[in-house]
Formats: C-alpha cells, structure tokens, sequence
C-alpha cells in the first residue's frame, strides 16, 4: 500500500474530516417567556406582507379592472354622441351625419348598452353569491337576500341596456324648453291633434317672452297640392315686430313648385337626394337664394332643415328638436337678421318656416301620433 507523503492531505481524508469540523453539539439559546424569537416574524413583517400580497392581488386583477373601466368609457362615450344627435341634430355630428350613419348609431348604442349591462349585471351576482355563501352559509336568510342582489343587477343592467332611450328623453324635455335660447324669433309650429280640425299654426314669439306671442300664421291645406300660410289678425302692434308679408302660396303640382304672394315670385326644390333651396325675388325685386346647408332634409320623416343665404353664407332659420312629450310640436329658430329693419321678420324666413310647417303636418299625419293618442 502507498502511504502519503507527511503534510499531504488526500482528497478522501478531506471528505472525512470536513463533516466532523461542522458538527457541534451548540445548545439551544434561551428564549425569554413572552419575548418572540428573533429569527421568527414579527407582527410588523406579517403586516407588511399581507399588504404586499394584496397589493400583488389588485396588480393581478387590473386587468380585469382595465376592461371594465374600457367598457364603461365606450359606454358613456356612445351614450353622449347619440344624446347628442337627438338632442342637437343641427350642426350634424359624426352621428348623425346621414339618417343611415343615425340609425347605425343608434343600434350600436343599443348594443353597448346591452353587452354592458350584462356584463355587470352577471358580476354584481356572482360577487352577491359569493359574498352571501361565506357570510350566511345555508342559512335561511341566504335566499331572500340573493333574491334581492339578483332583481337588484337586473335593474342595473335594464338600466345600462337602456340608457340611450332614458337619457334621450330626460335631455330632449331640457333642449325643447330651452329651444332657440340666443336666437332672435322662435317659431313653434303646432299642428292640429285631429284631421276634422285643420288648424295648424306657428306661434312666433320672443324666446325669453313665449307666453306673449307676436303674431300667427296659419297653413290651410283644403285645396289639392296647395298650401296657404297667411297671418291670423290681429298682429300685436305693441311688440314692434310684424311679418314683412301677410300670406304665402305653395303650388305643389308643377315640378317646379312655386311659391308666389304679395310681391314675391319664385319656385323650390325639395325632391329628395337634393340640396333644399328656394329661389325667389322679394318686394325689393331683389334675387335670393337659400339652401339647406346637408343633402338630407329630414330624419325619421322629421324636418331637419339648416337654411342659409348662398350669397353672405348667413344662417336664416333652423329647426329645432320635436317635443318629446307631443310629436305634434316642432320648433323653428330665426336669428336677428342683418339687412332688415329691425321689427320687421323678413319673407326669407317666413317663406321657408311655411313649408316646413307642411312637411311637419305630413310627418304627423303619416305617423298618426298626438299628445292623447291616435292622430
């Protein structure tokens, strides 16, 4: 046998005496009674990591949260263009561009609302499940209380899937009050609430002063594709402000429909698919035109009408939002004009307030509605 040189140490030697070098027989260190030890955690360290797993728990769920804050965003982002696409539908939005780009809208809106409301709706259970199932167990309180955590995610989901229509028509009864506020004139055109009585007028009056009105126009239409819109004396002369025309004639039997009065000569052009105007010469033998600022000039059979002078490009009359309580109520908005004396409400928005007051009593009629029931 080989035997190692002296002072050399074998590999085998040095995994033998390695171990013995660790093992001692350390005896346990005294802990003091009621004093924790140092090497087992605290209550402060205990704290601290229930604080950070529920700090890693939400950062776990934020995307969950993510999505849900994304969804409610789309939601209340639909909800305020199409309330403000009924509510204001002149100027035209992204909308309400085109009565086809409305309807999408509008059933895009419905959609969002339904998806969200679901989705709620089947969280807010499942949480009230969950929450009742640990509190109460089988008790018997249980059931009455899921009973009313589920009618109560119905209603929020109803709610939500039905925000579009509830909304509309909170906002539309505030924007039919508040109609042609910082317009000169509001013309409210009404029409009769029974086809026996033929009576439709339009109301004009100052917006802060409706209760005394300026003077009426009514619009007979007992003669075949004819339409007369005169003034109903007696006019105020209190007000100061008149009608600068006394009656208008509408011919809708030619293709050029003309229109013809006191001192006034011209034609329109409402086919569908183009541009409403009105050419016409007034008393001063002065050539105006106007025309509907977008191709459409109505929406649901509704006149939506924006009218301007083609040749100063200003605004003369729009129409506002029908009343959403009585479809038979429309209201028209005329600015203070620049080139008439003032009092005087010029042929170039009573001409155009006549015939749209023509299209809102065939829009009745074709939908045979009235504040009470069937027109």
């Amino acid at each position: 046998m080989e035997v190692p040189q002296a002072g050399v140490q074998s590999d085998a030697a040095v995994e033998v005496e390695a171990p013995a070098l660790l093992v001692y027989d350390v005896p346990p260190r005294p802990v003091s009674e009621g004093k924790p030890d140092r090497a087992s955690p605290s209550p402060k360290a205990d704290a601290a990591s229930v604080a950070s797993a529920v700090a890693l728990s939400s950062t776990e769920r934020s995307p969950t949260s993510g999505h849900r804050r994304r969804r409610r965003f789309i939601w209340c982002t639909t909800i305020f263009l199409y309330i403000k696409a009924e509510v204001r539908p002149l100027p035209h939005s992204i909308a309400n561009r085109t009565s086809r780009s409305l309807l999408a809208f509008r059933i895009s809106s419905y959609i969002v609302g339904a998806a969200v409301g679901v989705t709620d709706g089947i969280l807010i259970t499942l949480l009230a499940i969950s929450s009742l199932a640990s509190r109460f167990g089988q008790s018997g309180r249980r059931i009455p209380l899921l009973v009313l955590a589920c009618a109560i995610s119905v209603a929020i989901a109803c709610i939500l899937a039905f925000g579009p229509l509830l909304f509309t028509i909170l906002a539309q009864r505030r924007a039919f009050s508040h109609a042609c506020a910082n317009d000169w004139i509001v013309a409210e055109l009404d029409v009769a609430n029974s086809l026996a009585s033929p009576a439709t007028i339009a109301i004009f009056s100052l917006p802060q002063q409706q209760a005394r009105p300026l003077f009426r126009m009514s619009l007979d239409t007992t003669l075949p594709k004819n339409a007369v819109f005169s003034v109903i004396p007696p006019v105020s002369s209190s007000s100061g402000v008149i009608p600068a025309i006394s009656a208008i004639h509408y011919d809708f039997s030619s293709d050029s429909h003309r229109i013809f009065g006191d001192g006034l000569n011209g034609s329109f052009d409402d086919a569908r698919g183009s541009y409403l105007t009105f050419n016409f010469t007034d008393s001063s033998q002065t050539p105006i035109t106007l025309r509907n600022l977008y191709r459409e000039w109505s929406f649901d059979d509704k006149p939506s009408v924006l009218l301007a002078r083609t040749d100063t490009g200003n605004r003369i009359l729009q129409t506002a939002i029908v009343d959403p309580d009585d479809c038979t109520r429309l209201r028209v908005c005329v600015p203070h004009p620049d080139a008439q004396p003032d009092g005087i409400v010029p042929v170039e928005a009573l001409l155009p307030t006549g015939w749209i007051l023509f299209q809102h009593l065939r829009h009745v009629r074709k939908s045979r509605c009235s504040i009470g029931g069937i027109v």
